[in-house]
């Protein structure tokens, strides 16, 4: 992942260029090689450049003492991860900055960047590049809620063909159905214009609403955190991973869950759950349940033969599910969260709707296939 947070490597920048070019202090300049000087530089210069992170600016402006620096600095990058033998690598050009203006250049350049580079030295490698935008101040657009295609932030990432993958991690910010319903609305979006990958590099803990400042944030609590986990899932996203287990300074709302011993019983509870089903022949089907409350239940379903259906322990546990006609018996089975564990698989009534209640408290999935 390559982020915003660059600011020790300007000052490396900056140390590289006196160690190798010579200051001089009368006319506060330094010459290279090809003959740039500091005073080439605006980036480089004492004092506010009206952007809000100038550093970021050498791509957009073409600047020619600190661009180089930043090409030498990627492409190393890029070398050290192909060069490992990966052959799918993600990388993240921006967290959270707000760059830019309605292009969210720098960051298309970047991608392009990467991807040329990668290219010219490993072909068979598959490289994904996206941005993961903040939808907060200071952002090119400011909106209070996430479902705003006119909002850069949101669609440039999709529309603009430098990224390969999109990373919505900032939505994990909404709780409840909201968050649901937002991924959903999203995933609706990138499917109309060329499938790709919907990663979240961050499950928060707390929570965040669109628009608001970072002091704005609301306290979580486990069982929502973990609920987000599990609705990323569920709403048909690639990836989902709890943000780190600190807080941003004392008494601030905790970030995630990170490696918890919480995280972890997710972790491996997920793992069973792919295990019991051909996730990527399944779909949000949400539509397939009734008497259902909001943010109670989500279903996933290849219809006919698999479907899933998390409790977030909400309402009353319960749902129907519709189940086509069919002259097979489907059988239904627990997964205990929490505990990590399974119940004994039992037969399914043959009713077309039939009604599925959790077997206790907490978080649950119900799995229900052919016997």
């Amino acid at each position: 992942m390559i982020c915003s947070g660059v600011c020790r490597f300007r000052r490396l920048v900056i140390r590289v260029l006196l160690a190798h070019h010579g200051l001089c202090d009368s006319h506060n300049i330094w010459t290279s090689s090809c003959g740039a000087r500091q005073s080439d530089s605006s980036l480089l210069k004492e004092g506010k450049t009206g952007f809000y992170n100038p550093f970021h600016m050498a791509a957009v402006t073409q600047d020619p003492v600190l661009l180089p620096y930043q090409q030498r600095f990627v492409r190393k990058i890029v070398d050290e991860v192909i060069g490992g033998g990966f052959d799918h690598v993600l990388f993240q050009i921006d967290n959270e900055s707000g760059i830019g203006d309605e292009t969210l250049e720098p960051d298309p350049y970047w991608a392009r960047f990467i991807r040329s580079h990668a290219r010219k030295r490993r072909p068979d490698c598959e490289v994904y590049v996206c941005t993961s935008r903040r939808f907060h101040w200071p952002a090119p657009k400011l909106t209070k809620h996430f479902r705003d295609w006119s909002n850069p932030e949101i669609r440039v990432p999709i529309l603009n063909t430098a990224f390969n993958y999109c990373d919505i991690s900032q939505n994990n910010g909404n709780s409840g159905q909201q968050h649901y319903d937002d991924l959903l609305w999203y995933r609706a979006k990138v499917l109309a214009h060329g499938a790709r990958p919907i990663n979240n590099i961050k499950c928060y803990h707390f929570n965040w609403p669109i628009g608001a400042r970072f002091r704005e944030r609301i306290a979580g609590t486990d069982a929502e955190a973990t609920a987000k986990f599990w609705r990323v899932v569920f709403a048909g996203a690639a990836s989902i991973r709890f943000h780190r287990s600190t807080r941003s300074r004392p008494g601030a709302p905790r970030d995630g869950l990170g490696l918890s011993p919480t995280a972890q019983r997710h972790l491996h509870s997920m793992n069973e759950f792919l295990g019991a089903v051909n996730i990527f022949r399944m779909e949000p089907r949400n539509d397939l349940l009734s008497e259902r409350s909001a943010n109670e239940a989500y279903c996933m379903a290849e219809p006919g033969r698999q479907y899933a259906i998390f409790f977030t322990g909400e309402a009353d546990r319960a749902v129907r599910i519709k189940l086509p006609a069919s002259e097979h018996t489907f059988q239904l089975k627990w997964l205990d969260i929490a505990r990590t564990s399974w119940t004994k698989a039992i037969p399914l009534s043959a009713e077309p709707r039939p009604r599925i209640t959790a077997p206790g408290l907490g978080q649950y999935v119900a799995v229900l296939s052919y016997r």
